[in-house]
């Protein structure tokens, strides 16, 4: 049993649906949830059309769970308002009206904002919030409250995902 443990996890990255084919079967449920991170990783229709019959419905239902958050934490909307320079002028408290707008201190935020947003494209990317937040430097007070509240606001609904093996 140990043995059979250990080269499952040391082949888990190259054979992952294989692997939580199997271990579903016999009941390894910490290889299952070692492997959801991988599989997540994958195109879902690649990971469905691989993955034996019985675990698709529990796969979609988990990988549907991530799947929300991702369009969450894409139409997170960003408060406060930032006050922006207009034609060379200061306009206090007016919230981003989708142009390219410069905070007051000379951030664009609409690049920062896409940014982010471009980093956010699968459910992958959401295991990896580090990176994704990375992209932007701003010292921007404003600025950087209002995608730190972003990001806590996807930690938090992550963390409300139940665990792989529950779905199971």
């Amino acid at each position: 049993m140990v043995i059979c443990r250990v080269q499952m996890q040391k082949f888990l990255p190259q054979h992952v649906q294989e692997i939580v084919g199997y271990a579903v079967k016999h009941g390894y449920k910490d290889i299952v949830a070692d492997a959801a991170p991988l599989l997540l990783a994958m195109p879902l229709e690649e990971t469905v059309a691989r993955l034996p019959v019985n675990i698709v419905a529990p796969w979609a239902l988990y990988y549907g769970a991530w799947n929300r958050v991702l369009r969450s934490a894409r139409s997170f909307p960003l408060q406060p308002r930032i006050s922006i320079l207009r034609s060379g002028g200061h306009v206090p408290d007016v919230p981003d009206s989708g142009r390219n707008n410069q905070v007051s201190c000379g951030c664009n935020v609409n690049k920062q904002i896409c940014d982010i947003l471009m980093a956010l494209h699968d459910v992958d990317s959401l295991q990896n919030l580090a990176t994704v937040f990375t992209l932007t430097t701003t010292r921007c007070k404003n600025v950087t409250s209002s995608l730190n509240k972003w990001r806590q606001a996807i930690e938090t609904e992550i963390g409300n995902i139940k665990p792989s093996i529950t779905y199971l």
